[in-house]
Parts: structure tokens; C-alpha cells; sequence
């Protein structure tokens, strides 16, 4: 109780995420994009002008959620608003869209954080997974990015991400190498999130031991060429009480999905509110936070936040982490139903059959504890 005190104080969050739209421009194979039916949508520039009072407190800004932030039209222009103001500014693209004018205005506005979601080291298996992608475009960008950051005296700092999984995690210490060529500052790999039946025999859930060898291997490689290496937690560490990591974000971050609805964080269902016709302080000291914030690190806490998926807070070793099979994604249209059924109700944890799994997929474990 006296963690959750530490944090009931706050006036304002610490950080703030603007889903500056929902629409992609590719079809990754993994993602929710391709298997679940979107209710399309790009941010109105009001909401950020209704956040100014917010943004004078933040510390971080991120401009990202399910979509690919440089597709919105008005991107430049939200991007110059937020950086009027104090917090550094955080920008997660797949770096197709990425041109001189907008690497010219990242490096005027001083953006602090650029991430580069890749998936892959070698063309051939980032074409197959990322579709609509093309490799040698993306890392075109990256090293145009690279020479005018040179040119202009000033460079955000920079990762790469990957989705791991099994068709890619053995060449991770391979993208390592690139990240490191291309001149980042760090990479990190995310477990893949499981949203479609194909794709759970992908799960490194079910490669355990080869997993926890190419942390081990990737961990070596980056202490070598220096550059930072972000894994999750080895497989054995996991079952903190309550089903994830102490999470503190009910208490530091405002997650504005793309049509100005408040949720309680990028993975969450729970509706905080919704600016387009409440106030910023409305919502952040309205009842459904509050809620969330007595139940979240509670030994009972929300079904979604149980089985939470966020690569800093999941449990590694709970298979319902990865599993997202029948659920759907928040600011869908199966998400519309999903509100009404029952299933939306359940506040215990989630757990999944792992024998009617192996069952159902015929899936050959490798040392799963």
C-alpha cells in the first residue's frame, strides 16, 4: 500500500501517448492489423491543443499506438505543437515514410527518442514478415537519417525493435550487428503477442531453451560492439503475485487513442474517458482510474492487467501472457462486442489449458517450465 501512496499525489501524468492514428501502411504477418478489423481513425489536432495544460507537466511525450504515426497528414504539425512545450518527445515508425523533410524537422525540434521497428536482420525475412515493407527503403532512410543528423550536430537517440519469434530469434544477435552498423544507440526485442492460431507455434513460449541462449549470445555480441541490448526476461524468472511486474502507469501515463478516447494503457479495454468531451482532468481523476489504481498491483487485479502482455510488466513464464487468441484489440469492432459478453467481466486471472493447447496446435514443447 505504501508503493501505491507514493503515486496517488500526482497531478498530472508523466507521460502522455498520442495514437496519432490507428491506420498502418503495412500488414505485418504477427500483428493485430492483419487479423483484426480496425475502427480506422486519425487523431483531430484538438485533442493536443486540449492536452496543453498536461503537456506543460509531462515528461514524455510518445507519438505512436496501433498505427504508423507518419501516415497522418498532420503529423509536422503535431509534432511542432508538442515540442513547444517541455517533455521529450518519443516517435516509433517503421521507417518507410521516413524523408529528408521530416528527418530535417526531427532534427530542428531536437526529437530525444526515434525507434525503428525492423523484425529483421536480412532482407528476404523482413520482406516476408513485414509485408508492404521493403528492407533496403528502410535502411536507406536510416543511414539518410544518419548523415543528416551529422550534418545538423544533432542526433535523437535510436533503436531498433524486433518481434521475436521463432523464425527470427536465432538471427537476433545478427540484427544486433546491423543495429549497431547502422549506428543505434540500443536494440530491443518484444515477445510476440499471439492473435491469430497460426502463428502460436511462433510463440517463443514453446523454445525456451533456445530462447534463453540467444539472450545470453545477443547480451555478448552488444557488450562487444557496444551498443545497449533490451531482452525480456529469461524463461524460469517469471510468477510475481500479482501475475506481472509492479506496474505503475494507472499513476504516470495517459494513453489517447486515435479518436480521442482515454484508455488505460496501450494493451487495455478499460474506457478512462474520452476527451472529446471531457476535460483532461476529468478523466485522469475520474472514477475508472482511481479504480484502476486500487486494483492493479492488488493480489486480485483486472483479467487484462493478470495476464498483462506489456513487455516490461508480463510475467514470462504465464502462457496467458502471450495468448491473445479470442480476445480482441482495443478499438475494434470485435472489441465493441467483446464490452457486452461476460468475458469482459472476469477481475481473476486468466489461465490456459497448456495440455489442450499442446492438444488442439500439435505443438512439440522444448523445456517449458
Amino acid at each position: 500500500m505504501g508503493r501505491e501512496m507514493e503515486h496517488t499525489g500526482l497531478d498530472f501524468p508523466k507521460l502522455i501517448v498520442f495514437e496519432v492514428t490507428n491506420r498502418c501502411n503495412l500488414r505485418c504477418r504477427m500483428c493485430a492489423q492483419s487479423v483484426r478489423d480496425f475502427k480506422y481513425a486519425d487523431m483531430p489536432f484538438e485533442i493536443f491543443e486540449k492536452m496543453a495544460p498536461a503537456l506543460e507537466h509531462a515528461r514524455d511525450v510518445s507519438l505512436f499506438g496501433w498505427g504508423e504515426p507518419l501516415l497522418h497528414r498532420r503529423f509536422l504539425d503535431m509534432f511542432d505543437f508538442v515540442s513547444q512545450y517541455p517533455p521529450d518527445i518519443f516517435v516509433l515508425t517503421n521507417g518507410m515514410l521516413l524523408d529528408e523533410q521530416i528527418g530535417e524537422h526531427f532534427i530542428e525540434k531536437r526529437l530525444r527518442y526515434l525507434n525503428f521497428s525492423m523484425d529483421a536482420p536480412v532482407p528476404e525475412l523482413y520482406n516476408h514478415i513485414r509485408r508492404g515493407g521493403d528492407f533496403h527503403r528502410v535502411v536507406g532512410n536510416i543511414r539518410r537519417f544518419r548523415e543528416q543528423c551529422e550534418s545538423g550536430g544533432y542526433c535523437p537517440y535510436m533503436r531498433t525493435v524486433a518481434v521475436l519469434m521463432r523464425s527470427n530469434i536465432e538471427l537476433f544477435p545478427d540484427f544486433v550487428r546491423l543495429s549497431a552498423e547502422l549506428g543505434m544507440d540500443e536494440v530491443k526485442g518484444v515477445h510476440l503477442i499471439v492473435y491469430d492460431p497460426s502463428f502460436i507455434k511462433e510463440s517463443l513460449y514453446f523454445h525456451q531453451e533456445l530462447t534463453n541462449r540467444i539472450i545470453d549470445e545477443s547480451l555478448e555480441v552488444g557488450e562487444k560492439l557496444g551498443i545497449k541490448v533490451n531482452l525480456p526476461d529469461k524463461f524460469g524468472t517469471g510468477h510475481p503475485p500479482s501475475g506481472h511486474k509492479y506496474c505503475h502507469r494507472p499513476w504516470e501515463e495517459f494513453y489517447i487513442q486515435a479518436d480521442g478516447r482515454v484508455r488505460a494503457c496501450v494493451f487495455s479495454h478499460e474506457i478512462m474517458g474520452d476527451l472529446r468531451t471531457q476535460s483532461f482532468e476529468e478523466i485522469w481523476h475520474g472514477e475508472p482510474f482511481q479504480e484502476r489504481r486500487r486494483t492493479v498491483n492488488s493480489a486480485t487485479p483486472p483479467a487484462e492487467c493478470a495476464r498483462c502482455c506489456h513487455y516490461r510488466h508480463m510475467d514470462v513464464d504465464n502462457l496467458a501472457a502471450y495468448l491473445r487468441l479470442d480476445d480482441p484489440v482495443p478499438n475494434t469492432r470485435q472489441a465493441d462486442k467483446w464490452r457486452k459478453s461476460k468475458e469482459a467481466e472476469r477481475t481473476t486471472v486468466f489461465a490456459v489449458d497448456l495440455a489442450q493447447i499442446k492438444k488442439e496446435y500439435g505443438l512439440e514443447l522444448e523445456g517449458v517450465h
